[in-house]
């Protein structure tokens, strides 16, 4: 009885039986009786064919499809599809004296796909310019996107990694730019293949991680001190948390900044409640900054780079960041003010100022918020302006690279002493390093009254406002040397 249905199925489809590729089929159960219906089990279209022609010689290269077990490829000539192979196991081929058009398609032992005719030319070599991801953590159903930018590619593949073990494969990706949303379950490695002509191809990946279903939770030891984050459940990053006017800041290892406010409740004495919170893109490893109404802090990513951010402490509005910079940021934001903050100064020290500004020897510190990367270099940003980069300095010749700087320095200013001239001690394991805050930059203004009042007797003139734009602009661009006054050990 199966053996006459299945004959029937072969009339009805009207496939011979002497075709020169098997049939597939597929078996349906119906009633006891197991029957075979034909299905197509050709390969897919191939989606890319590309080529590159040189002199006397052409390269053709196309997106491999997972089905096809051979390709066959053929170019046109005088109008006439002609083979430059019937079976060809690699997805590239390297035609000599024969320009194209091409075409392309993939076979198994089932049958042949359609041909694919779009010739793709490409000139540039192979380039991966940009991977990266919207975050180095998934969100909470395990998705993160991917994206990137590349250049020379036949086919791109992305390949998620757990291990060693390769557990799921994106081929068809576009070839140039574009961007994809994948899931993980654990720590993995997402590598971007990009291939090129001849097998050629460029890997480029990225460590990802899942977001953490279960954070660490340190119940803590009840004392007879009071302990407002006591038994909150919260993962907190010990040296992130800081106190201010009673309130308390800190981040969390699951990439929050929280903010608990204090209150004076009827005995006089200070109660802590949550009152805002903002997701972080990456960490915060250190304690914040607070300057007037803005709370500043450093946040580092897990691709080692990082970021400076200003919002509003009483509220986490306007938040206002730095581009990334390819470095960690693993210290706290330095505050360095050169202002006199006396604003009734007595008449003693009134003459004293008065008497320094005709000093022309005496030169003002670089005032702002000092950004130390952990590679060296170190940043001095506008507070005011939006955290504007002002100028840029380095002390990678002077440190352990290996070490890097994730201490925050400490600033030793004493203004009361003309002749003290403010340092940053910066730790590195039992090293101690002390470096000069670096000076303002040569301009006009710092000229001395009295330099000033002889060329306005003397009728001479000095450089336009251009001229001296110029020169602090191209100042503020150079990297300088700090200069290192001492060294020593714990």
């Amino acid at each position: 009885m199966n053996r006459v249905l299945f004959v029937f199925i072969l009339y009805m489809y009207g496939i011979p039986a002497s075709a020169s590729f098997e049939q597939a089929y597929i078996p349906i159960n119906t009633g006891g009786t197991t029957i075979l219906v034909p299905i197509e089990k050709s390969p897919e279209t191939v989606k890319l064919l590309s080529f590159k022609s040189s002199e006397n010689v052409t390269e053709i290269a196309w997106s491999p499809t997972h089905e096809a077990q051979y390709y066959q490829l053929q170019y046109l000539s005088q109008g006439e599809w002609k083979s430059s192979s019937d079976r060809l196991l690699l997805p590239y081929y390297r035609q000599v004296g024969i320009t194209g058009p091409f075409r392309v398609r993939g076979c198994n032992r089932y049958g042949c796909a359609q041909w694919q005719t779009n010739n793709r030319p490409i000139q540039k070599p192979l380039h991966v310019p940009a991977f990266y991801t919207n975050n180095a953590k998934s969100d909470s159903q395990g998705a993160i996107q991917v994206s990137w930018f590349v250049e020379g590619a036949t086919s791109l593949t992305l390949l998620v990694i757990e291990g060693s073990t390769v557990v799921r494969r994106i081929d068809g990706l576009h070839p140039i730019q574009g961007e994809f949303t994948t899931r993980i379950k654990q720590l993995s490695q997402i590598t971007l293949r990009a291939t090129g002509f001849n097998g050629e191809f460029v890997d480029k990946s990225l460590i990802a991680t899942t977001a953490p279903k279960l954070p660490i939770k340190l119940s803590g030891v009840r004392s007879n001190y009071k302990q407002p984050l006591y038994e909150t459940d919260l993962d907190i990053i010990e040296k992130s948390i800081i106190e201010y006017q009673d309130n308390l800041i800190f981040s969390t290892h699951d990439g929050l900044l929280v903010f608990y406010k204090a209150t004076i409740n009827h005995n006089q004495e200070i109660d802590w409640a949550y009152q805002w919170h903002i997701e972080l893109e990456g960490a915060v490893n250190n304690a914040p900054l607070i300057d007037g109404d803005f709370l500043y802090f450093t946040e580092s990513y897990y691709d080692s780079t990082g970021r400076v951010c200003r919002i509003r402490w009483q509220d986490a509005l306007g938040k206002v960041c730095t581009n990334k910079v390819s470095s960690s940021l693993l210290a706290s934001p330095v505050l360095v003010n050169a202002v006199n903050t006396d604003t009734n100064p007595s008449f003693f020290e009134s003459v004293r100022q008065f008497a320094h500004s005709f000093s022309s020897n005496r030169r003002e510190i670089e005032s702002g918020l000092y950004i130390f990367h952990e590679n060296g270099m170190v940043e001095v940003l506008d507070p005011v302006n939006d955290l504007q980069v002002k100028r840029r300095f380095s002390i990678r010749g002077s440190i352990d690279t290996t070490l890097g700087i994730s201490i925050t320095p400490t600033l030793v200013m004493n203004l009361d002493y003309p002749s003290y001239h403010p340092q940053f001690i910066i730790q590195q394991d039992k090293d101690l390093i002390g470096v000069h805050v670096p000076e303002t930059q040569s301009s006009e203004s710092e000229m001395s009254v009295f330099n000033t009042m002889s060329r306005w007797f003397s009728g001479e003139k000095g450089e336009d406002e251009g001229t001296q734009n110029t020169k602090v602009q191209a100042e503020t661009q150079a990297v300088q040397e700090l200069q290192v006054v001492w060294r020593d050990s714990l």
